[in-house]
Formats: C-alpha cells, structure tokens, sequence
C-alpha cells in the first residue's frame, strides 16, 4: 500500500513538473499577445496554466496578482511562483483529507463563522465609511488632550529653535548675536529681517516643535550639542570657517513633559476618528439587536 502510495505521489509531482514546462511556453505567448495577462483580454478566451487531478487553474483566475506596468520576465517569474505555492498548498490538503479522520475533516462550523465575521466587518466598514463625520473641531481636540494627557509624555526632548548663519564680519553681527536670544515676537520678525539684509541665513523652522536629531541634520550643531545647550542657557554657538552658527532654544520640552497639542494634533485626529468609529460600530449593533427584538425574531430558551 505504501509503494502504491509513492507511485501515486511520484506521478502526480511528475505530472506538475511538466505542467510548469508548458507553463513556462505558454506564459511567453501570452505575455507578447495579452499585455502582460490582462483579464480583459482573456474574458472570451480562457487559459488553462496547471492541473492536479480534476483540480484546473486557469489565466483568468490569476490576472489580480500582476500589478500595473510589470514586465513580461517578471510577469512570468510572479505566475510561477503563484502556481509554485497554489500547488504545494493543494497537496498538502490532499495529504489532510486522507489522513484526518471525519470529526477533523467537518469544516463547516467554522467557514459559517468566518463568513459571519468576514459580512459583518464588509458591512460595518461600508456603513461607517458613509456615514462617519471627518470633521474634528478645535475644542474636539483640546478637549481629548486634556482629558488623555498622559497619553502624550515625551520620550525625547522637543524644541522650538532659532537657527542663524551669518558671517563673522557681516556689519549686523552684534545686532543679530543680541536678538537671537529673545522670545520675543517682534524681535523675531526684526531678526529675520536683519539677517536678510545681511545674505545670513535665519531658520525659524516653521514654529514647529523639533527634536534633536532633525536640527543635526538642518543646523551645524550635533545632537550633542544640542544636549549641552538644553542643560544650560540654551544658545549654543560655533565658528566654521568665515561663519557663526548661532542656535537658541526659545521653547523646550523635556523627557517625560507632556507633549505640546501642536505636535500631537495628528494622532488626536486619528484618536478620535477611531473613537467615533467604535461608538458608530457599537450603536449600529444595537439598533440591529433592538429591532431584531421589536419584531420578536429572537427567542431564547434559557431558564433564569
């Protein structure tokens, strides 16, 4: 029984092995005339690319797989590969079904829960999507922020900075040396304009909060550097050739602080769109459940 076992095997792994060798013909042709096995082209005109036993698979089965503008060796390359896993997966399921005895082999319980769960989460996705509110006013945020503010402690210092270039014997040196220290609003705006007037380079980067690895990469300061500077009076300067990097802190948040709502105000929207799908997702169940007990279709029969 055992030999007749092998035989049977070595038949049908024979059988695939020369399935891909025609495969491989045949995906050539079919790549010169069908546009990278387009389903369009294949609707009128199907094409059988393996077999195991009675189990067929056909062109039009696979043409979801190519993605857009693949060429004709990597067309051919992925339909092996598919047909490659598609064949090991049946064999193994040929090998199940003759070992597994029939309590093991009674799938049925599960594929109905599976397609409950796959309906139920189609059409719970479709019913949010058409009806869900996208949009999160301002005191929608400050209000999450507030009330989930542990959520958002720092696990790096973040910075407001001012970034100055200017030459060491530009005329405006001591003004703009002197002016990039304020806080000040005002001042800024003064700033920036004597550094135009000097070719310097002023970098307020946007008013944003930024961490110390992103001014390594726009600044002439490392994240060193920075570190220094946020420990002490937080400016840090530095010559490099004919010019004066200047950097100043004028707002910083430390490890462990909150983080500003500006620098968190994305994940707040995600946060709450995500919120306002659950609460749309649980209210649609119960409408459903109500209804369905309104009209009486549910009927327990468990004792108190």
């Amino acid at each position: 029984m055992e030999n007749k076992l092998r035989t049977t095997n070595r038949r049908i792994y024979a059988s695939t092995k020369k399935t891909f060798v025609g495969l491989v013909l045949m995906g050539v042709s079919l790549l010169c005339a069908c546009s990278y096995f387009q389903r369009k082209h294949m609707a009128d005109n199907d094409v059988l690319i393996a077999q195991i036993d009675s189990k067929k698979l056909y062109l039009s089965d696979v043409t979801t797989i190519f993605p857009p503008n693949i060429s004709k060796q990597d067309s051919l390359d992925l339909l092996k590969n598919y047909v490659n896993v598609w064949a090991r997966k049946y064999f193994i399921a040929m090998k199940a079904d003759k070992y597994l005895d029939k309590q093991q082999k009674n799938v049925s319980r599960e594929l109905e829960e599976y397609r409950l769960s796959l309906l139920t989460y189609r059409y719970e996705n479709q019913y949010v999507e058409q009806k869900i509110d996208t949009i999160v006013r301002e005191r929608d945020y400050e209000t999450y922020y507030t009330r989930y503010a542990e959520l958002f402690r720092l696990e790096e210092p973040m910075v407001q900075a001012t970034y100055v270039k200017i030459q060491k014997n530009a005329a405006q040196l001591h003004y703009v040396y002197r002016t990039a220290h304020s806080d000040d609003h005002e001042q800024l705006k003064q700033l920036d304009s004597a550094c135009k007037a000097a070719n310097a380079a002023c970098n307020f980067f946007m008013e944003q909060w930024v961490d110390f690895d992103f001014l390594a990469t726009a600044t002439a300061f490392t994240p060193e550097q920075c570190k220094q500077a946020l420990d002490g009076s937080r400016f840090v300067q530095d010559i490099i050739n004919d010019d004066i990097h200047l950097l100043h802190f004028r707002a910083v948040k430390n490890t462990g602080d909150i983080a500003p709502l500006a620098l968190v105000r994305e994940n707040i929207y995600r946060l709450i769109i995500s919120q306002r799908k659950q609460d749309m997702i649980k209210k649609l169940e119960s409408e459903v459940y109500n209804e369905a007990l309104d009209y009486k279709r549910l009927k327990i029969y468990v004792d108190e």
